[in-house]
């Protein structure tokens, strides 16, 4: 567990023993170990959540995550897929300043023709290729997918109990919402008094629960099949399992990623909370490790192409 702590939160895989690398390789879920992307999400979220928090107006807020982003990208050694999702995530949130919404696509290009001209060999890198390829299917693919099937949905679930904001939505949706809280007032007329508030949440919160899962394994299918040709050129290698196995560990390595940097961060000041933190992450790691080797031993997770 600490090895792969190591490893997802600093960058340093040399402590990751060469069977278990080599599960992550099978399962498809190697990108977990590579400082990218999940890492600064994980950092930036954070400190936008903390600026709030704390008050802090829009410019001052997104000054501090933008350099707190680069001061990890110098801790890490300047490894280029975290200088590529720093550079995105710049790009981002500087659209925020000037009260823009900017599409996943442009914020790629935008990166993408910065890095390459700077460094224009940066265009045969395998981990550059691989970087953009995930991008560019995310937001082809499984983005405008996922808005005209399941967004609309889940966003539905908002404020159910509103009508007015019913004409919001289409005609399909408003159906959904009407019917949602038909079946809300049935469940409540049958709970007993003190429980009747509840009877929303017991709805709303397993739709939205279900939604959330559809969108992660739909979106781990697409940037399977997105990465497929480069990690066969690259790597030799087809995996099978990976959408099912990127399913539970995209979920662990989303608690594992900012509990760890909240470990870090609390170890400066106490360690005997940080130990405490410490233990947790080591359970959710291990939880990790155990699920990344059950679908390593499925029977075809992966097939080495000869090259």
């Amino acid at each position: 567990e600490g090895a792969l702590a190591r490893a997802m939160l600093l960058g340093d895989r040399s402590f990751v023993e060469r069977d278990r690398v080599v599960d992550f390789q099978k399962t498809g879920v190697y990108h977990v170990l590579v400082l990218a992307g999940l890492h600064v999400g994980a950092l930036a979220a954070f400190f936008l959540w903390a600026g709030r928090r704390l008050r802090l107006a829009l410019l001052p807020r997104i000054l501090v995550t933008i350099l707190a982003l680069a001061a990890y990208a110098c801790v890490v050694e300047d490894r280029p897929p975290i200088v590529r999702a720093v550079l995105m995530a710049a790009v981002f949130l500087s659209a925020q300043l000037i009260y823009r919404r900017m599409d996943l696509l442009n914020v790629a290009a935008i990166s993408a023709s910065v890095i390459l001209a700077a460094r224009p060999s940066e265009i045969t890198d395998a981990s550059f290729l691989l970087s953009f390829s995930a991008v560019v299917t995310i937001g082809a693919i499984a983005v405008p997918c996922i808005a005209r099937s399941s967004e609309p949905y889940r966003l539905a679930l908002d404020h159910l109990s509103d009508v007015t904001r019913d004409v919001s939505h289409t005609p399909r949706v408003i159906q959904f919402r009407l019917e949602l809280r038909a079946a809300v007032a049935w469940i409540s007329a049958r709970l007993p008094r003190f429980a009747a508030p509840f009877g929303s949440g017991l709805l709303v919160r397993p739709f939205r629960t279900a939604l959330y899962f559809w969108e992660i394994i739909f979106i781990s299918a697409i940037l399977q099949l997105g990465m497929l040709p480069p990690l066969a050129y690259y790597f030799h290698r087809v995996t099978l399992a990976g959408p099912f196995a990127n399913v539970p560990a995209l979920l662990l390595t989303g608690l594992a990623v900012p509990i760890g940097f909240l470990t870090l961060a609390v170890s400066l000041v106490s360690h005997g909370l940080a130990g405490w933190l410490a233990k947790l992450l080591g359970i959710i790691l291990s939880m990790l490790d155990a699920a990344v080797r059950w679908f390593a031993g499925w029977h075809g997770a992966s097939y080495r192409i000869p090259g």
